[in-house]
């Protein structure tokens, strides 16, 4: 009867060692398709590991390369204004194809609204073209994207992880802190600045 425990013990360890294993051979994977999946579940930053922080600097890097390569096609930049009730955010917004249709939709008034402690979000009437951009990259405060799979633009008032679909349209120049103390729906209007 020992000898039957003592085996059934070894094997589960085993296997519990195995699955240890898999997982992190295909943790690279599971954290980009989580990046769509879970965008916003901020228990997954919370929680994140060795190996998701490996995943983060190969993507960080690639997606830094690329999103230099694309964002800025012929270096030239526009500035847009959000003004909100509490004053106004500064944007120099790339010259890309995402950047382009979202100008041609200027004047907006839309409103925004706060998304798992890293970012506002809101929808522009039109959806915008991700044609000749980066698969995606890694935000970090101050920047102003477009995230196609839920066709919203979006302020980041901290980093978040590597995110497909998401889009550099520019960067914040100024104004970013209003936006840290905003818990509730806020209305902006944003047009280019002369």
């Amino acid at each position: 009867m020992k000898k039957i425990l003592v085996f059934a013990f070894t094997l589960m360890i085993i296997f519990t060692l195995a699955a240890c294993g898999n997982d992190s051979n295909d943790g690279n994977i599971s954290d980009e398709s989580e990046a769509i999946n879970d965008r916003g579940n901020e228990n997954d930053q919370e929680d994140s590991n060795e190996e998701e922080d490996t995943s983060e600097e190969i993507n960080d890097e690639s997606s830094q390369d690329s999103s230099e390569n694309n964002n800025d096609s012929d270096g030239s930049e526009e500035k847009i204004v959000a003004t909100l009730d509490s004053g106004e955010i500064i944007i120099n917004v790339y010259d890309n194809p995402t950047s382009r249709e979202l100008l041609d939709q200027l004047p907006l008034t839309l409103t925004f609204e706060e998304y798992a402690g890293f970012e506002k979000l809101a929808y522009p009437p039109e959806e915008l073209t991700t044609e000749g951009t980066p698969d995606g990259y890694t935000p970090k405060r101050g920047d102003f994207s477009y995230f196609s799979p839920w066709g919203n633009i979006t302020f980041f008032y901290d980093s978040h992880r590597y995110s497909n679909g998401l889009v550099k349209m520019g960067e914040i120049e100024s104004g970013v802190e209003l936006l840290d103390d905003i818990d509730e729906d806020f209305t902006v209007t944003i047009e280019r600045l002369e």
